[in-house]
This record gives C-alpha cells, sequence and structure tokens, in this order.
C-alpha cells in the first residue's frame, strides 16, 4: 500500500437517507435486493440494490440508485443481516419505509479516453473479496508501467475505476471481483484500441512556501531552509520543489 497515495477513500462514499411511501401494503417498494451473509454464492455480504423496477414505487421517487448499500431500514441495522431477514423487514414495513444508504460518489469523475496497442500499461488491486483499503470493495491503480506512459500518462496512482466503455459498450466496474476486473478491461481492449475509462480520484492541492526576505547565511535563513529540508522529508517523493520554492501538485 505504501506506493498508492495517501488519499481519504471514505470521501468517495456519501451516506443518504430516503423515505418510501405506499398507498397500501400490496404496492412493492419496486426495488430488489442482493448480498446478506447466508448468500456465499454471492461475494459481497452487504444488502445492496441490484435492481429498481421499471415503474415501480422506487423509480417514481428517483432517489434510490442500483448498487446503493442498505445500512439501515427503519432504524434496524442491515450491516450483519441475512438476506431473508432483510427481505422480511421490508415485506413487513408499513406504508413507509425509512432506509439509510451509502452510496459511491467519489468527488471528482473524470472520463479519461486512451489510446492503446493492447495492454494499458496498469497495475490494479482490489476487488470484493480481495479488499486492499479495509471495508472498501473498489479497484484502484496503484502501478503504472513507465514504457508505456503514451498510453496511461493521463491515470492517476490511486485513481479509483468506476467503469470501462469500447464503442458503446460499457462495463461497470464499481462491484466487481479483482479477476472479472481484469477480465471486463481484457476484454474491452480486445474490442477496440480505443477505450474509455471513468475514475473517481482525490483533490489536488497546492501548499505555497514563501521564503522570509533574509542575507545569506544568516541564522534566519539557516533556520528557514531546516524547516524546508524537514517539509520536503515529510512530504516524500511528491514534494518536488522547484526554483520558486513551490512544491508540485500532489494528492491530499
Amino acid at each position: 500500500m505504501s506506493n498508492t497515495p495517501q488519499i481519504k477513500y471514505k470521501e468517495h462514499w456519501k451516506k443518504v437517507e430516503i423515505d418510501l411511501h405506499r398507498q397500501n401494503k400490496q404496492e412493492g417498494w419496486g426495488f430488489h435486493i442482493s448480498g446478506g451473509i447466508d448468500k456465499y454464492n454471492f461475494p459481497l455480504e452487504a444488502i445492496s440494490v441490484s435492481k429498481i423496477d421499471q415503474n415501480g414505487l422506487a423509480q417514481r421517487d428517483q432517489r434510490l440508485k442500483s448498487n446503493d448499500i442498505i445500512l439501515k431500514a427503519n432504524k434496524i441495522n442491515f450491516t450483519n443481516i441475512k438476506q431473508k431477514k432483510a427481505l422480511k423487514i421490508l415485506r413487513k414495513s408499513g406504508p413507509s419505509v425509512g432506509l439509510l444508504i451509502c452510496r459511491l460518489e467519489p468527488r471528482i469523475i473524470e472520463d479519461i479516453q486512451l489510446v492503446h496497442s493492447g495492454k494499458l500499461g496498469i497495475t490494479i488491486v482490489g476487488g470484493i473479496g480481495d479488499e486492499y483499503f479495509p471495508t472498501d470493495h473498489g479497484i484502484f491503480i496503484v502501478d503504472k508501467d513507465k514504457t508505456q506512459l503514451q498510453t496511461n500518462q493521463q491515470l492517476h496512482l490511486g485513481d479509483r475505476l468506476l467503469n470501462i466503455s469500447s464503442g458503446d459498450n460499457i462495463r461497470d466496474l464499481r462491484f466487481v471481483m479483482h479477476a472479472e476486473a481484469k477480465q471486463i478491461i481484457e476484454s474491452a481492449c480486445k474490442q477496440s484500441n480505443r477505450i474509455t475509462l471513468r475514475v473517481g480520484r482525490a483533490r489536488y492541492v497546492e501548499t505555497p512556501i514563501t521564503p522570509p526576505v533574509v542575507q545569506p547565511n544568516s541564522p534566519l535563513r539557516t533556520a528557514y531552509m531546516d524547516k524546508l529540508a524537514t517539509y520536503q522529508g515529510q512530504q516524500g517523493t511528491e514534494a518536488v520543489f522547484n526554483g520558486n520554492r513551490r512544491p508540485r501538485l500532489q494528492l491530499d
């Protein structure tokens, strides 16, 4: 993990409260769920929204989305629950159900168009069951092949892969296992030498350092240079200074 920029990936997730109301108990909530600690054939234990019914209550409400992770329903914890029990709670809810959901929503999302000669020259980690960061099953870039910079130079270490498209074919990379992600990327690259990667990334910040006006070799200048060296050491390889003593853009 040391090669990956220190990014607060928890900021990629957003908690949302959604209250759904129905006219009678015979009407369903208009969405389906997957997951649960009893579904061993499904890799993600969390209860998540697998499908929104067309013209159903949830679609008419327009707030709930596919892949939303349900943390609570009517204040009942859904983070460690069997699917059968979760379904029972939802079905037996009265005229309304209060949902607390967790949604993947990075602050910055960019579509990167790449032209390649068979490979993208990136190393990825993560995925459901192979989480690189605790409790986050995303697919992340942790290394780039320097011999293929013409292809991958627009990508950043730490980028979260959200989807990949080649032509009209768009494949989701948000909720997949590691092997599945590799297969999806390889398949897209075989289909076309021009692909688009949608990535979620962190903010960039620039921290200016303004040196004081002092005479050469003065005690004040010596103290300042000592502090500057300490700062540079704390920032690691990302803190590269130019002639104006300002660090280049670095990941927050």
